[in-house]
C-alpha cells in the first residue's frame, strides 16, 4: 500500500491557481521528459500482467491480444497507429444511434459492463475488446480518472473501440470532466493506490522498482498529466462541449454565458493547456476560466443536476435557464454526467435534460448499470427517440 502522505496546496504558476502536491515533489518542472518517448505510453501488456496479479484480479487485458493468465506478448497497448490531431469539431452529423455514459471513475469493469450492456462491446475469442456498434456513435461523457484503479485502461480500451468503430462508420468520443481537469492541474486527492501504481507501470517503471516508493508513483503521475506530459496530451483530443444532430454533451453543465464564448472557443482553450501550448505572452496557456475553472464552468457547473429541487419555483428557475441556453445553441436536449444519481438516469424539464451519471464506478456509489440511447429521427415525423438501457 502507499503510505499517506500530508499534504500541502501549493501555487504552480501559468498552470492553474491552486494546485494540490504531495510534499514530496518539487513540481512539474523537476519530471523527466524521458517517462514516456514519441507521444506514445510504454505501457506492455507484460507488466500490465505482473501488475494484475500483485493487485487487482478483475483487471482485463484489453488491446486486442488477451485476459487473465494467457496469451501475453511484449508490445505496447496504446494504439500503436498514432492519434490524431485534437479535434476542433463541435458539431457532429450522423443518422446512426447515439449512446452516452456517465461517469465511470476507473473502474474498469464497470465501464465493460456499461458498454456491453449499450450494445457496442463484446468479448472476442481471446478475451480482446471488440467493437460490435456498427455506426452507433459512443459519447462518454468525462470523468474517467479518479476514484478507481484503473483509469489508464480504460482510456486505452476506449481509444482501441474507436478505431475499430470508426472501421464501421460509427466513432467513441470522450468528453473531459472536471476530474481529468484536476489531474492536468496536478490535484491528485482523488487518486487512489492502485492508480498511482498504473501511473507508475504506465511511465514504464517495472513493478520491483516502483513497489513502497511513494515518491516514484507521484513523478510518474506528474509527468503523465502536466500540461504537455503523455496523458495530458492524449486527454487534449477530448472535446469539452460535442453536439450529435439535435443533441448538446457536456460533463457537468452549460450555461448562456458559455454558449455566448464560443463552443469552439471552449474545445479549443482547454487543448490548448493541456497540450501545454504558450500563449501569445510566451507563457503556458492558464486553467480555462469559462471551460474548467470554477463551480459555475462547463466541467464543474450543476444547475441541472439535482435529482430533487428545493421548491417548485427552484425547478422552474433551471428549466428557463436550461432553455435559454438550448436555444442559442440551437439543440432540443443536454446531457449531462458529474453529478451521481441515486435513481439511475433520469430526464428533467420535460425531457430537455438527461442525466447520465449513475454513480457507475465502485469507488462512487457502485449505482445502476445504465445508458442513455437517442435514436435517429423518423423520416416522417422527424421525431427522435430517447430510451435509457439496463444492463438484463
Amino acid at each position: 500500500m502507499i503510505p499517506v502522505v500530508k499534504s500541502t496546496y501549493i501555487r504552480t504558476p501559468n498552470t492553474c491557481r491552486i494546485a494540490r502536491i504531495p510534499r514530496a515533489t518539487g513540481g512539474f518542472s523537476d519530471v523527466q521528459e524521458s517517462l514516456a518517448s514519441g507521444g506514445q505510453l510504454p505501457l506492455t501488456l507484460e507488466s500490465l500482467h505482473a501488475h494484475t496479479r500483485s493487485h487487482y484480479a478483475d483487471y482485463r487485458l484489453i488491446g486486442g491480444l488477451a485476459k487473465g493468465e494467457g496469451g501475453l506478448r511484449k508490445e505496447r497497448i496504446f494504439p500503436s497507429r498514432g492519434l490524431p490531431q485534437p479535434s476542433t469539431i463541435t458539431r457532429i452529423e450522423t443518422n446512426g444511434r447515439v449512446i452516452a455514459v456517465g461517469d465511470v471513475h476507473g473502474d474498469l469493469l464497470q465501464t465493460w459492463r456499461i458498454l456491453t450492456a449499450c450494445g457496442v462491446l463484446r468479448e472476442g475469442d481471446n478475451g480482446e475488446a471488440v467493437w460490435c456498434g456498427g455506426d452507433t456513435i459512443l459519447v462518454q461523457c468525462g470523468d474517467i480518472l479518479d476514484r478507481g484503479d484503473h483509469e489508464i485502461a480504460i482510456v486505452v480500451l476506449l481509444r482501441e473501440l474507436h478505431h475499430q468503430a470508426v472501421e464501421q462508420g460509427g466513432a467513441v468520443y470522450i468528453l473531459n470532466g472536471n476530474h481529468e481537469s484536476l489531474n492536468v492541474c496536478g490535484d491528485f486527492r482523488y487518486v487512489t493506490a492502485g492508480g498511482f501504481v498504473e501511473s507508475s507501470v504506465c511511465a514504464g517503471y517495472d513493478m520491483v522498482d516502483v513497489d513502497g516508493s511513494w515518491e516514484g508513483h507521484l513523478r510518474s503521475r506528474v509527468g503523465l498529466f502536466r500540461p504537455g506530459g503523455p496523458l495530458a496530451r492524449e486527454l487534449a483530443h477530448n472535446h469539452t462541449v460535442l453536439v450529435i444532430n439535435d443533441t448538446v454533451f457536456v460533463h457537468g453543465g452549460l450555461v448562456p454565458e458559455h454558449v455566448e464564448y464560443g463552443l469552439e472557443n471552449l474545445n479549443q482553450d482547454v487543448t490548448d493547456w493541456m497540450l501545454g501550448k504558450l500563449d501569445r505572452t510566451g507563457h503556458l496557456c492558464g486553467l480555462p476560466e469559462l471551460a474548467a475553472g470554477g463551480q459555475t464552468s462547463v466541467m464543474w457547473n450543476r444547475a441541472y443536476s439535482r435529482e430533487y429541487y428545493p421548491s417548485l419555483q427552484d425547478r422552474l428557475r433551471a428549466c428557463s435557464l436550461l432553455e435559454d441556453t438550448l436555444k442559442k445553441v440551437g439543440c432540443k436536449r443536454l446531457v449531462v454526467g458529474h453529478t451521481p444519481q441515486t435513481r439511475g438516469i433520469n430526464g428533467e424539464c420535460g425531457g430537455k435534460v438527461w442525466r447520465v451519471d449513475t454513480g457507475l464506478s465502485r469507488g462512487v456509489l457502485g449505482g445502476a448499470v445504465e445508458g442513455l440511447e437517442i435514436l435517429p429521427p423518423h423520416q416522417q415525423s422527424g421525431d427522435v427517440a430517447v430510451r435509457i438501457i439496463k444492463e438484463m
